[in-house]
């Protein structure tokens, strides 16, 4: 869900002037993965289980420490860039 929510062409730069286009909730997990509400509230399937096995991280503790953060997609005003920006 983050990837096509944060679908942003280009790489924001220092300097430049950006407006925020969108904005969506997401749950930020400890190695960085964006889990949109439907799929923190979903239990592990056999696939996100077997990864954490193989990872060595329990799907069900990792959703545990994840914190909510807002996602807000920026465009630039001058150029064809954009970034997602969590905000706790």
């Amino acid at each position: 869900d983050y990837d096509r929510f944060c679908n942003v062409s280009g790489i924001a730069s220092h300097g430049e002037t950006y407006r925020v286009s969108d904005s969506q909730d997401f749950w930020l997990t400890p190695n960085g993965r964006y889990l949109s509400q439907a799929e923190y509230s979903s239990p592990a399937d056999t696939l996100q289980k077997l990864t954490g096995v193989v990872s060595g991280e329990d799907p069900d503790q990792v959703r545990k420490n994840a914190v909510r953060v807002r996602v807000f997609r920026v465009e630039s005003e001058n150029s064809h860039k954009g970034a997602c920006l969590p905000v706790r």
